[in-house]
């Protein structure tokens, strides 16, 4: 149901809030190995669904929608719509997917929905998980299989859940992975450097996530502003 009593600004400023864990799935990248230490490479990611179901909560059916097409390099791209009804205008926001293989329609269908869930995340939606430190699971070779001659890990991992905001994964209450980065001090940023995170606030946004350094909610807020402004004009 649309959010009636929230202005445009602030149904916009809610997609921006973190994904809960179970918006967030897992998958294993590659297994790798560092001097002797065995690891498992994860990715965090959203699936469609996440943002579909964000986009009808907080702005409603029919207050949104998407289109899709091809670029002159095959690449899907979708743009998804905002209604304000301040103004009488939708707003767009657009991205792309990979490019589709003719006869590949797995690989059509992933394009699709790899473009909408970028598109989203040019909405703010999910954004935290863009800018994630490496995560990197110890492993013993007790925790592997050989199959048609690659080792892989054995274990399932759908039970573990990864917290965006803590940037930890947990299976039930055991521990599995932190952010070795978070016991690093925490670096604010100051009114000088805002101002010139303003002249590239996407690449400010990634650079002060990897970083550990501390963004004050409206600097944060009014980044986000300027990448939805440049991206309608």
């Amino acid at each position: 149901m649309e959010n009636k009593k929230l202005s445009f600004e602030e149904k916009s400023k809610l997609l921006l809030k973190p994904l809960n864990s179970n918006e967030i799935s897992l998958r294993i990248f590659e297994m790798i190995k560092k001097e002797k230490t065995v690891y498992i490479s994860l990715f965090a990611y959203k699936t469609a669904q996440t943002d579909t179901n964000r986009l009808n909560k907080i702005f409603g059916a029919g207050y949104w929608k998407n289109e899709f097409y091809l670029d002159k390099m095959n690449n899907v791209v979708c743009s998804i719509f905002l209604y304000n009804d301040e103004i009488k205008e939708w707003i767009k926001k657009s991205d792309v997917g990979t490019p589709i293989i003719d006869n590949g329609e797995y690989t059509a269908r992933g394009s699709y929905s790899e473009a909408f869930k970028r598109a989203g995340s040019r909405l703010g939606i999910g954004i935290e998980l863009y800018n994630l430190p490496e995560i990197l699971i110890p492993i013993t070779e007790k925790d592997t299989i050989k199959v048609n001659g690659i080792y892989k890990y054995k274990h399932s991992i759908k039970k573990w859940k990864f917290d965006p905001i803590n940037k930890t994964i947990y299976e039930n209450k055991n521990l599995i992975w932190e952010d070795e980065t978070k016991k690093k001090k925490q670096i604010k940023l100051t009114k000088a450097e805002f101002e010139k995170a303003k002249k590239d606030p996407e690449k400010a946004l990634i650079l002060a996530s990897n970083n550990n350094v501390f963004i004050k909610k409206e600097w944060k807020e009014k980044l986000m502003d300027i990448i939805r402004e440049d991206d309608n004009n």
